[in-house]
């Protein structure tokens, strides 16, 4: 029963933060420009290749996420679909209110560091000890 509506919502919430991801990059350029001051220059330069890398990084371990969800490696253990759900809605909401609000761009490296590094290092950590210490039989 709870499988059954764990593995939906940690879908939707993966895919909605990947939506939220990909529309930041399309505005991205606005958020930085309210932070430098200006649409050109090496500090906008600077700030643009920043922020590219980190939504590039978040998009990759979304990635890895995804992988592990349609392998059927994580895909029902509760906790670990509790904890990426979590983060992956306080991603989606932080992002689309940067995206809405026009935050400075430096604002998303908590929102990388909470709703993307943090469910990557759980699915890793869960695939480790799932392969290499046989926690639970798979």
């Amino acid at each position: 029963m709870v499988a059954s509506a764990l593995v939906p919502g940690r879908f939707y919430m993966t895919i909605g933060h990947f939506i939220a991801i990909l529309m930041l990059f399309q505005s991205k350029s606005d958020n930085i420009a309210i932070s430098v001051g200006t649409s050109s220059g090496s500090d906008f330069d600077s700030a643009n290749i920043a922020l590219s890398g980190a939504l590039a990084a978040s998009l990759a371990f979304i990635g890895v996420e995804l992988i592990g969800l349609f392998g059927g490696l994580t895909l029902f253990i509760a906790p670990v679909c509790s904890i990426e759900i979590v983060l992956h809605f306080a991603g989606t909401v932080a992002i689309s209110l940067m995206i809405l609000d026009t935050w400075v761009y430096s604002a998303y490296w908590p929102i990388f560091a909470i709703c993307s590094v943090l469910p990557f290092f759980v699915e890793i950590v869960t695939v480790v000890c799932l392969f290499y210490f046989k926690v639970v039989e798979w």
